[in-house]
């Protein structure tokens, strides 16, 4: 296990987080994107789960998040300009070094926002990886998408983008639990595994306020990705994995991950897998049957590797 600082183009320090193969062998590398307000040691299990079976695993706590956001200031902020790029740069920028340190091939996992980050990701850079895997994703948002594009600038340009967003936050999010009546806790929405529930509000690095230009910069993001001619530069023979629970209201249930499977078939995507897990919920690598899902993912690498592994000439 490796814990370092990575300094981006724009002299942002990323903290990065490694978890090498238990053999000191790795076949291959996985780079994992992870969600709004969260952080990436939530994904120890996960990597620890594929650092036993020959993979070397690299997260870091995106802008506005984690050891990063504690390291540089505001929380929920991702910067000045186009916050959402600046993510995806990030992502870049590590998957350089990761290439520059290690000639093996490389998949990229993300997950919610993590996978809208992954997704431009691909549009922008597919060349760079053998392979990506989309968590509770969602689908294009069409006028609701621009309504909330205009709102989000409204209320920034109104009350501050630096200004926490509650009423952007509510907006968003509010709906989501109400499918989970009689509910618990406000994010019975993540999974059904009520420790992992429990352990999520008690982490003082998760479920805190994005700024109002955190909204800006994510509702942006979206509605870049579902855009026709973005999706048509990604490499047709990319393969892609969509990965969601049936009751995850950010996929509207499996709606939204379908649509996006069809938007990738419709450009031409020749290997495109959707694998929904019923009544699973939005956090699919913290569900009660969260080892089916691993393993799965396992499966899938294991035949990404054969592939990639010659690519690479490993």
């Amino acid at each position: 296990m490796d814990q370092s600082f990575f300094c981006a183009s724009d002299g942002m320090e990323i903290y990065v987080r490694k978890w090498f193969a238990k053999d000191g062998k790795a076949k291959g590398v996985v780079q994992l994107s992870h969600g709004m307000v969260e952080h990436i040691e939530r994904y120890e299990e996960f990597a620890q789960f594929l650092t036993t079976k020959g993979f070397l695993v690299v997260g870091h706590d995106q802008r506005g998040h984690g050891q990063t956001a504690l390291r540089n200031g505001t929380r929920g902020y991702l910067g000045d300009g186009d916050g959402f790029q600046r993510l995806v740069d990030d992502v870049k920028e590590i998957n350089d070094s990761i290439h520059r340190d290690y000639s093996l091939p490389v998949f990229l996992l993300g997950h919610s926002m993590g996978s809208f980050v992954a997704r431009r990701f691909i549009q922008l850079h597919d060349n760079q990886i053998d392979g990506v895997m989309l968590s509770g994703t969602g689908g294009p948002k069409g006028l609701l998408g621009e309504v909330g594009k205009i709102v989000a600038k409204g209320v920034s340009m109104w009350n501050s983008p630096l200004a926490p967003g509650y009423l952007l936050s509510k907006l968003t999010f509010g709906p989501f639990n109400k499918g989970f009546a009689p509910s618990k806790t406000d994010f019975d929405w993540l999974c059904r595994d009520e420790n992992e529930v429990d352990c999520y509000l008690h982490d003082p690095m998760c479920g805190f306020a994005c700024t109002n230009k955190f909204y800006v910069d994510l509702f942006n993001g979206i509605s870049i990705i579902h855009k026709k001619n973005e999706i048509k530069k990604m490499d047709p023979t990319l393969p892609i994995m969509l990965l969601s629970g049936s009751a995850d209201p950010v996929g509207t249930e499996g709606n939204g991950v379908f649509a996006v499977a069809k938007l990738y078939k419709k450009a031409g995507m020749k290997d495109v897998e959707v694998h929904l897990y019923e009544d699973c919920r939005h956090e699919i690598l913290k569900e009660t049957n969260r080892q089916v899902v691993f393993n799965d993912i396992l499966s899938k690498l294991n035949e990404w590797t054969e592939v990639g592994a010659k690519r690479v000439g490993t």
